[in-house]
């Protein structure tokens, strides 16, 4: 019998060096093909557009809007600052109007309102798969597949909105025109809501500051002119009898308010109001001392 040691064979110094690459070279791809390698849950877009899924797709707007706003295309959560017919949140909104209008600043009138939500909709269709999927991401932003993880709220708002798009006109509601000509996203006569707290001044370019606008306040407009190629100021009155300047990015659309009549309609710009006088009893207020 033979009992003489086995001997691995070795390998060349060039082999180990070629393997050494290969494993490497393995190790990179697997990280950069995220959810390819050990199993796990892949969330990227699938080839499926929504606008070709039976032409479900206004129906699922209207569904979506309905359990949103009941279709108001100017509706405001307080709370939240989500506007609209789809209440779409504030810090959403630039974002998508760049991506699906082609513009981060534009107007969330009811036109670009419709395609912003129409081109996310399909996008996340073709991503999530499913109109249920879609419904409770855009209620929690979440993707949880297992239905029996989602909470009641979410399980309920998902039920609502897949009801109401049975119940939908056929193909949805259309999408809303264009305005006329070059109109601008503000002119005379228009409402506004302040979103943002914007600030009162008396002037476009040289301006005293005559005070801030609450979030919330109705605004009625007088003029609007171009500061710069992309930024629209706005004359503005307001319920208190204020008039002065603001920018439109800090207001949304809104419609005419009950008691319209109590804004001033035309007037010379109020001027600002002077602070609280810095001398007490007759002694001037310390300044601070230079760090």
């Amino acid at each position: 019998m033979d009992r003489r040691r086995r001997v691995r064979p070795r390998l060349s110094r060039g082999r180990c060096e070629a393997f050494s690459l290969a494993v490497a070279l393995l190790a990179v791809i697997a990280l950069l093909l995220p959810g390819a390698a050990f199993g796990a849950r892949d969330d990227r877009p699938r080839p499926k557009d929504a606008a070709h899924d039976g032409g479900r797709l206004g129906a699922f707007l209207w569904g979506l809007a309905g359990e949103e706003s009941g279709w108001d295309w100017t509706t405001r959560n307080t709370s939240s600052g989500a506007y609209g017919r789809y209440q779409i949140m504030p810090v959403n909104w630039p974002v998508w109007a760049e991506t699906y209008v082609g513009d981060r600043w534009a107007d969330p009138t009811p036109r670009n309102q419709e395609l912003v939500a129409r081109g996310k909709i399909t996008d996340l269709h073709a991503w999530l798969g499913s109109w249920r999927r879609v419904a409770y991401w855009w209620l929690t932003g979440d993707t949880e597949t297992r239905e029996a993880r989602w909470s009641d709220l979410a399980a309920g708002y998902v039920k609502n909105v897949m009801a109401l798009m049975k119940r939908a006109p056929d193909g949805g509601d259309p999408i809303p025109p264009a305005p006329a000509g070059d109109r601008p996203p503000a002119e005379r006569g228009d409402w506004r809501l302040v979103v943002s707290g914007a600030v009162l001044y008396t002037g476009i370019h040289d301006g005293s500051r005559i005070g801030r606008l609450r979030d919330g306040a109705v605004v009625f407009v007088q003029d609007a002119r171009w500061r710069t190629a992309d930024t629209l100021w706005m004359k503005v009155s307001t319920a208190d009898g204020r008039i002065g300047w603001a920018s439109m990015r800090k207001t949304v659309p809104w419609d005419r308010p009950a008691k319209a009549d109590r804004w001033p309609r035309d007037g010379k710009v109020t001027k600002p109001t002077p602070g609280p006088d810095p001398r007490k009893d007759g002694r001037e207020k310390a300044r601070p001392r230079p760090r």
